[in-house]
Parts: structure tokens; C-alpha cells; sequence
């Protein structure tokens, strides 16, 4: 579906291309003795609306939106007048917190504006009853079994609440108008009109459940939940005599799940097929667009503007929202407040708010009087009739205004959102900022937003990244705030100690954490991994007798009498190998970690160390390899790949800085293994620099 334009009713199409024409030039109403009355005693404000939609043929029936200023929609009264001053009737479509209100009223008498007054209280107009338009209202899905018309019709009048009413051309729709896709119920209802008495054939396409109903009576329906194929040819479909004239259209949908397409066709008597009802025999209704307001005179002048979702950009749950502003005041001056913290300034403004939610603008209007403010609650949501939810290039422009603006004051949400967008999007910088920026605002965080501290712990470890105080920062939270679970906190626990011993080296940290953990709360691979953790702290705490049998005792994944597990294990060794000599660290680490989870004793291997080792100065993981190596020492006594591991330690120490630890290190490989050919490698790499340090 497309939007024609800001206030425009939905516009249906088979290939869903939203467009938005804005708003139109601002007309501001002039003073002069006719325009200083008043025709609504109880109103704090009129507006001026002007005919801008073409309605495709005469209609008595005009549509607009308007906003109220955060008035509740409950308590708002709308009036409106033709020129000549004589009120005429109206109905409230749709109203709800934070949105436009969409309204219908009598405009029979074709005039190309009306003025619209609105105060508190309920909507006081004539008795009219609309006939231009067809509504499409949506509700939340109920239970029950759509198995005939007259059950589909039940559970769509049942279910609840309603999700929104809209205006739409025709019924020939492939997306839900008013949120997501899913588990929603659509009652679309209008008048059409017939020029050739006779006998006329309608028919239902849908997903899932819907049926047809012509003046009352249940015509055509196609029950069940069902794709849209098996009735593209009319197959569900039923016949009825109709005289020339108007009649009635209801359509009803029960959507189970995810999609959403329905189609109303109709054969008139001398067509040989079926074909969608065209829009045209639809009772039109004609839409009009606000160009102008002023607060009464009796009353304090209020800054007015008006907003729509113009775009989104999503990623998994987060999603930045687009909206554009126009302030409906003549003024000099604009400038506008969001409660993100930024301003903009101007009659005009777009604005990208970093999560969906109800949102709090506020606009300052200067003149020559002197200045007015107003503030609306404003529902930030995806644009629904969006056919693209990763538009990329809203995120980048965004990009540049996030790196100017100073968010620390922004909500918590739009902190989470941009936190979530930028690793997605493998854009460390920006993750790291708003990591460290959601860490200092955690006190603001309820339970839904503070999930982003279990993705934030374990992200900020990645080797590009390092932020090893940051994921300390994160895991901590998640294991003193009540705002966790046990299992969360039992998660917590568990691999904030994988971080200490293999990242920071506070082994009895570790162990303090390990012992916290209700091995109850979790799964049986991380009951595992718990296991292998308290056999590396033993290994790291130098106990090599009893983190041996602490591994043995954790057991391997494979039967015992598996002869293929040496040639498996090999073959992993040699894959690891190749990928480190390419570069490749993930799939060699990858390849390691296979190996030491079927077997957990190999994790005191210097075979499969070396390896682990040299992934880590690949990825310039210093202070992991470091600590890997120092462990394995105790190890390589008797082993033949001691004068590897000496060499590798020499080269790290070097690139740590740690210059006099490294020429203890590089003498112990020259006294200990003269002749080996790490010795040889050291020598010709930092001989002169040690021997300057070992003075």
C-alpha cells in the first residue's frame, strides 16, 4: 500500500511502494473583523482545512487529520463549519494517544475549506451518517476456529483490542495497515455502487479465513488457515441479484501467523471472469489537509504542528523511526525539543528518533507578539507501509549526527537501539560508545532494556574489541541487579569466570564465581562447560595433578571405544594449522575448541596451546595469550615444543612492552635449548634488543 499524501487515505497496490507527497504550503488565517469571530464558544483553538485530495468523483463525505495538541482523544470535542458559518457533521474515525486523529465529516455542501474547532469534551456535531470511504479497522486475534462464515465473522467481532481504522481504496491489500503482520483479525466495511441491476458473482482471496457479506448476507467464504493459491481463480466465491444503486460491502479476515493479503473480486453480469472491485465503485470521500490554526483569544497562545513516520530502518528488535514535523503558526522563529536531547530549528523538520515508543516533542514559535509553546506525545512506530525494513542509508546519515550529539540524557531505550543497530552492523566504534554509555545510565534501565547487558558482556570480549573492563562492568550488573533472573545471574556467574581466567588472570575471583553457580539453572552444555572452568582455574593456579583429573573427570563427548577419535583429532590439528597459517584465527579457533570440548584434558596440550597461542597474537590478544602461555609452561618441562613456547612468550613480552621480563625469558631459551630452532629464530629477531636490556 501507498500513502498518497499526509492525510491521505491508504492506497492499495499489488507491489507495496509507500510514498508520502508531505505537506502542503502553510496557509496562515489573516486578521480581519470576519475572521475574529468565533463560531464555538467552548473551543481553545481553530484550524483551517483545505481540500487537497481528489475524491475521483462527487462525494459528500471529506477526511482529515488533525492533532490536538496531546489533549486526550477521549476528551476532545471536534466541530466543524463551512464558510457560511453553518456546522455541519462529523465523526472521530480513529483516535489514540500519541496519534493523529482521523476524522470524517459532511461535506455535501463541496466547499473547497471548512474550519475546524476543537476544545474539551465530547464531540458535539449534527446527526449525519457518513457514507464515502471504506474503513478498514484491525484488532488483536482471539481464539477460536474460523470453520464457516458465521465463526469467522464471531471471532472477528470478538477479538480485541482494535490495533487502528483506516480509509482505503479498495480491498486489494498485502499489508497490515496499523502494525505488524501477525495474529490480527481485519473487518474492512463501505459502500459501492451498482449501475447494472442483475445477477453479480463476488469472490475472496486471502490468507487464512475470510468471507463476503452484501447487504447483510453472507455471499462468498473461504474458511480455514490457508495460503492465498488455491483461490487466485474465484474458486470461493457465491452469487447475488443487486439493483442499481448503492449497497454494502463487508469483508472479514482472520490472520494466523505471519502475512496478510486479501483480495475482494467481483464478475458483474456480462463479465466472463473474476477481477478485483476497482476503486472507482467505491464510495469516494474527498481529503483535506490543515493549512492553518490559532488558539482563541481568550485563551494563551499554543504552538500547533503536526507529524507523520515518514520511514524505519530495523535490525533484529531495534529500529530507527523517521518523522517529519510542520508547524501549522505563523512565525519568525522556530525551534524545536526532543526528549532525546537534540533541537532543531525551522517551520519544517525531520527528525530520527533512536526507538519506537511514545515520544514527547515540544516546539517553541516566535512572532511579533511575542513567543508560544506546545508540546504533543507523538507514537514513534515502524512506517507499516514500508517495504523495506533495512533502508541503509538512514542509518548512516544517522550515523554522522550520532557522533556530533551529546546523548547521555537520551532514553534508555534509544540508547539500546543504537547500541544493537551499530553491532549488528559491525561498527565497533559506535558499539563501544553506546556500550559504555547504557553502562553509566543503568540505573534508568527496567527489565526489557536490561537484557542488552547479557548480549553487551559477551560482544565487547571480541578480539577487535577488547573492552575485557567493560564485559566485567556488564556481567557484574547482570549479577547484582534485581532486575535479573536467577538463571541469568547463574549465566552471569559462569562466564564472567571464563573472562577472569582467560582475560584478566583473577583466578580466585573466578573460582569465587564458579561456586555461586545453581548448576539447576542450566543447560547441560554449560553444566559442562561450569566443569571445565574449575579445571582451568586449577591449571591456571598451576595444581596440574588435580586439574588432569578434574579434566578426566569431566568426560569426554565420544564413546570410549571410539577408534576414529586420533585421526579426528588430527585432522582438526591440521585444519587448525592451516587456517592460522592463512590468517583465518575464527576458523582455527573454531577447530581448537572442537577438539578440547570432546576431550577437555587436551586444554593442558601444548599441541593445541601453540595453536591457541598464536590465534591470540593474530588478533593482537596480548594479555590472553600471555596468561595461555605462562600456564602451559609449567607443562612443557618434558616436552619437546618447550622451546616453542619460550620463543612465543619472548614475542609477546616484547610487544607488551614488558622488555626486562622478556630478556629473562629469551636467556632461559638460549640456556635451555641452545641448538633448537626457536633459539635460532629468537636470536636473530631480538638478539641485540635483549642483550641491550639483559645489561
Amino acid at each position: 500500500m501507498c500513502l498518497k499524501g499526509f492525510g491521505s487515505p491508504l492506497r492499495g497496490c499489488r507491489s507495496v511502494r509507500p510514498g508520502i507527497l508531505f505537506f502542503l504550503c502553510l496557509s496562515i488565517f489573516r486578521a480581519g473583523p470576519a475572521r475574529a469571530e468565533w463560531n464555538s464558544t467552548n473551543a481553545d483553538c481553530r484550524y483551517r482545512i483545505e481540500r487537497t485530495g481528489d475524491a475521483g468523483g462527487k462525494t459528500d463525505t471529506g477526511y482529515f487529520l488533525l492533532w490536538s495538541n496531546d489533549r486526550a482523544a477521549s476528551n476532545t470535542c471536534i466541530e466543524v463549519f463551512g464558510a457560511n458559518g453553518r456546522q455541519v457533521g462529523c465523526e472521530i474515525l480513529w483516535s489514540a494517544e500519541g496519534e493523529a486523529l482521523k476524522v470524517r465529516f459532511d461535506a455535501s455542501g463541496q466547499e473547497s475549506s471548512y474550519e475546524v474547532y476543537t476544545g474539551p469534551g465530547p464531540v458535539h456535531s449534527p446527526v449525519w451518517v457518513p457514507r464515502g470511504g471504506l474503513v478498514i479497522e484491525t484488532r488483536k486475534r482471539g481464539e477460536g476456529d474460523p470453520v464457516n462464515a458465521a465463526a469467522i465473522r464471531q471471532l472477528c467481532d470478538t477479538s480485541g483490542p482494535v490495533l487502528g481504522r483506516s480509509l482505503i481504496p479498495d480491498i486489494f491489500l498485502g499489508i497490515h495497515p496499523h502494525g505488524p503482520a501477525k495474529d490480527f483479525v481485519s473487518i474492512i466495511e463501505g459502500l459501492f455502487q451498482v449501475e447494472k441491476p442483475g445477477d453479480y458473482g463476488f469472490a475472496t482471496i486471502s490468507e487464512d479465513a475470510s468471507c463476503i457479506l452484501i447487504d447483510g448476507k453472507a455471499i462468498a467464504a473461504w474458511p480455514g488457515w490457508h495460503g492465498c493459491q488455491g483461490g487466485r481463480l474465484g474458486q470461493y466465491q457465491g452469487r447475488i441479484t443487486l439493483s442499481a444503486g448503492l449497497h454494502r460491502i463487508a469483508y472479514y479476515n482472520v490472520k494466523q501467523g505471519e502475512g496478510y493479503t486479501v483480495t475482494a473480486a467481483w464478475q458483474p453480469p456480462g463479465q466472463d471472469r473474476f477481477d478485483v472491485m476497482p476503486a472507482g465503485r467505491f464510495v469516494p470521500v474527498s481529503t483535506y489537509t490543515v493549512t492553518g490554526c490559532e488558539s482563541a483569544p481568550s485563551r494563551q497562545n499554543v504552538a500547533h504542528f503536526e507529524c507523520a513516520i515518514t520511514g524505519h530502518f530495523t535490525i533484529g528488535s531495534a529500529t530507527l523511526v523517521l518523522a517529519s514535523f510542520r508547524a501549522l503558526d505563523e512565525g519568525r522563529r522556530y525551534r524545536w525539543e526532543f526528549d532525546d536531547g537534540t533541537r532543531e530549528e525551522g517551520a519544517r523538520t525531520e527528525h530520527v528518533f533512536l526507538s519506537p515508543g511514545m515520544r514527547t516533542v515540544k516546539l517553541e514559535v516566535q512572532n511579533r507578539e511575542g513567543s508560544s509553546t506546545g508540546s504533543q506525545r507523538v507514537l514513534v512506530h515502524p512506517l507499516w507501509t514500508q517495504d523495506k525494513d533495512q533502508p541503509k542509508h538512514l542509518f548512516k546519515a544517522e550515523r554522522r549526527r550520532l557522533e556530533r550529539e551529546d546523548l547521555r540524557a537520551a532514553p534508555v531505550a534509544d540508547l539500546v537501539s543504537v547500541y544493537r543497530i551499530a553491532a549488528d552492523e559491525e561498527d565497533l566504534m559506535m558499539a563501544r560508545r553506546f556500550a559504555a554509555l547504557c553502562l553509566q545510565r543503568k540505573g534508568d534501565f527496567d527489565a526489557i532494556t536490561a537484557n542488552v547487558f547479557c548480549e553487551m558482556a559477551r560482544f565487547v570480549q571480541r578480539p577487535d574489541l577488547q573492552e575485557y573492563g567493560l564485559a566485567a562492568d556488564a556481567f557484574e550488573l547482570v549479577i547484582e541487579s534485581p532486575l535479573f533472573t536467577p538463571a541469568q545471574k547463574a549465566w552471569a556467574h559462569l562466564h564472567f569466570s571464563g573472562l577472569l581466567i582467560q582475560y584478566l588472570g583473577r583466578v580466585e575471583a573466578a573460582q569465587d564465581h564458579l561456586q555461586k553457580v545453581d548448576m539447576t539453572l542450566l543447560p547441560d552444555p554449560e553444566q559442562r562447560l561450569k566443569r571445565i572452568y574449575e579445571a582451568d582455574a586449577l591449571f591456571a593456579q598451576g595444581h596440574l595433578d588435580l586439574a588432569r583429573a578434574a579434566y578426566v573427570e569431566v568426560g569426554t563427548s565420544y564413546a570410549p571405544d571410539n577408534t576414529a577419535l586420533a585421526l579426528k583429532r588430527q585432522a582438526r590439528l591440521e585444519t587448525a594449522r592451516d587456517y592460522l597459517r592463512r590468517g583465518e584465527y575464527e576458523g582455527a579457533e573454531f577447530m581448537v575448541r572442537c577438539i578440547e570440548w570432546d576431550a577437555p584434558e587436551q586444554r593442558m596440550a601444548t599441541e593445541t596451546g601453540l595453536i591457541m597461542i598464536g590465534i591470540c597474537q593474530g588478533r593482537k590478544e596480548l594479555q590472553r595469550a600471555l596468561l595461555l602461555a605462562r600456564k602451559l609452561l609449567p607443562v612443557a618441562e618434558t616436552d619437546t615444543r618447550k622451546s616453542e613456547l619460550l620463543q612465543a612468550l619472548v614475542e609477546i613480552q616484547f610487544a607488551m612492552k614488558h622488555d626486562a621480563e622478556a630478556a629473562v625469558t629469551y636467556r632461559q631459551l638460549l640456556k635451555d635449548h641452545p641448538y633448537s630452532e626457536a633459539a635460532a629464530r629468537a636470536r636473530d629477531a631480538w638478539g641485540s634488543r635483549a642483550d641491550v636490556d639483559n645489561k
